[in-house]
């Protein structure tokens, strides 16, 4: 099984770059967290070569919207699609799962339990908007304008 994933992300790769400089994207990304950060500099790459934007706040929400459906959707693989068109970026993560997450309240000493509270703030910040999609995954949505090229501080790439 193993092997089989390391071989989808190879084709992923592989299929990224050649529409990293399309209006389009999409990547399927194996069920396990360590792929995440391929996928932050797949996004990263493709804001900037194929909209022509940086991504450094939109790099993180992809990070939480991932790593969520990764987690909790049992998804295997999970779908991350985007375009950008008329000044605008949307990106959905599609997983499948039937439910849609119900925020609970926030426990600022809990080691998680936040990312769905950070997703909106960054996304309101960006002026833009996003929504769960019932049955299908998560949707976000930007201006280009808003978007600036901040590295990501987490992971430490820039």
């Amino acid at each position: 099984m193993l092997c089989a994933r390391l071989v989808g992300l190879a084709e992923v790769r592989r299929r990224d770059a050649e529409v990293a400089e399309a209006e389009e994207f999409e990547m399927e990304i194996p069920a396990e967290c360590r792929y995440v950060p391929d996928v932050r500099r797949s996004v990263r790459e493709w804001l900037t070569r194929g909209c022509g934007a940086g991504g450094g706040e939109l790099e993180l929400v992809v990070s939480e919207l991932v790593t969520n459906s990764v987690l909790y959707s049992g998804a295997d693989p999970v779908v991350l699609w985007g375009r950008c068109w008329d000044g605008w970026v949307r990106l959905e993560v599609r997983d499948g799962c039937p439910s849609v997450p119900v925020r609970g309240e926030e426990d600022l000493l809990s080691n998680g339990g936040r990312g769905l509270v950070l997703v909106d703030a960054v996304v309101q910040g960006l002026g833009g908007r996003w929504a769960f999609a019932e049955g299908d995954g998560v949707w976000v949505e930007v201006p280009l304008a808003g978007l600036r090229d901040t590295g990501n501080s987490r992971s430490g790439e820039v």
